[in-house]
């Protein structure tokens, strides 16, 4: 094996990374320039395949006649077919509050009908429980209620991150027993975003951190 420090490129978008992950392209080649792309209707919608002009190590390795099962990776709705699986990033939530959780089911998955298996998986962030966002609390305030509204909105997009994980994990671990990929990817956002919300309030305390958040929150990430 081999290991080493993994350095980012500019600018530090998600879709844009993680297609030049799947690629080996800098975004001028493969496509894939920001979050947001344009839907037929002129509406704003998540960046799909579409936009994506190279192939990625799955379409090589299928192309080699390897299995393949990738999971949640960014802009792989609507779903190429290769030689496995693939549920796109359309299945669960996005944390940025645009999904395909509006959009029609066509496309989340391949082989289409997969879909079928995959949809009682997914985890709405309503349905996951205040109890199962304490234990990652410090500090005496517990309630929901005890929480500013501006702190209860970034609580409830961290009980995002715990329903999408928890989907992609269960979808990867069934799909995976039951198809035994040769090649298995799952993404998961929650890593990514955790950051984005709490990593402020991390230990040691940053000056002009509320010190409220830090001692709520500084155990988040």
């Amino acid at each position: 094996g081999a290991a080493g420090i993994l350095r980012s490129d500019l600018p530090m978008i998600s879709p844009i990374l993680w297609t030049s992950i799947a690629t080996g392209k800098t975004p001028d080649v493969h496509g894939v320039t920001w979050f947001m792309t344009d839907a037929p209707d002129g509406s704003k919608m998540t960046i799909s395949s579409y936009e994506r002009q190279v192939r990625t190590f799955w379409n090589i390795a299928s192309e080699a006649g390897r299995s393949c099962g990738i999971v949640g990776w960014w802009a792989t709705w609507p779903a190429e077919p290769i030689n496995g699986w693939l549920a796109s990033d359309y299945v669960a939530w996005h944390s940025f509050g645009v999904t395909g959780r509006s959009s029609v089911d066509q496309g989340k998955t391949w082989p289409p009908d997969l879909y079928q298996d995959v949809r009682p998986r997914i985890i709405a962030p309503d349905s996951v429980a205040w109890e199962e966002v304490e234990p990652y609390l410090s500090g005496d305030r517990r309630a929901r209620s005890e929480f500013t509204p501006d702190e209860q909105d970034m609580l409830d997009e961290f009980r995002t991150l715990l329903a999408s994980g928890q989907t992609y994990l269960d979808v990867a671990l069934r799909l995976g027993e039951r198809f035994r990929p040769q090649l298995e990817v799952v993404y998961f956002e929650g890593t990514d975003t955790v950051g984005h919300l709490f990593m402020p309030y991390r230990s040691p305390k940053l000056d002009g951190i509320d010190p409220g958040r830090h001692l709520s929150f500084k155990e988040m990430v």
